[in-house]
């Protein structure tokens, strides 16, 4: 199962996303599941489709972006589309509501490590309406567990 599990600490940034590459990262077995009724909004655009949770009710697509010059890391995109809106807290603040986000997070190819840096939310599928940008202030590097979908973008961003 998906976790989508996000830091507490997050703050809201001013910054725009990183060009994103062509090079895309696969899913370890191919969707099987015909997309939910509710996702026949979604537009995957050039998002490859990597899964989604058991229940169906987020659908996750990711691939590799441009990595910044000097950088020692790959870069990876992973997009979620949600069927209900998403409310969430940060320091006790609530965020704004969301159908879609963006995620920006960093993979240690040496270690076999990966960390979230941003975040940028919709209130609408499709990365569309109301945008919010949030950076992760104390991105931990964390070891995927085995057969996850962490250990696919992991593996794959380092191919």
């Amino acid at each position: 199962m998906l976790a989508l599990i996000l830091m507490l600490q997050t703050a809201p940034i001013q910054d725009a996303p990183s060009p994103v590459d062509p090079v895309t990262v696969s899913p370890e077995k191919p969707a099987t599941k015909p997309m939910p009724l509710w996702a026949e909004k979604v537009q995957p655009r050039d998002w490859p489709f990597i899964g989604g949770v058991e229940d169906r009710s987020i659908l996750v697509f990711a691939k590799t972006a441009a990595t910044p010059a000097g950088s020692p890391y790959q870069q990876v995109w992973i997009r979620h589309e949600y069927k209900a809106v998403q409310t969430d807290a940060a320091d006790g603040v609530a965020l704004a509501p969301y159908r879609s986000e963006k995620l920006v997070e960093e993979v240690d190819c040496a270690r076999q490590l990966f960390r979230r840096l941003k975040a940028y939310r919709h209130s609408d599928n499709n990365l569309e309406g109301q945008a919010q940008a949030l950076g992760f202030t104390e991105a931990a590097w964390t070891a995927p567990e085995p057969d996850t979908f962490d250990a696919t973008i992991v593996r794959d961003a380092c191919l």
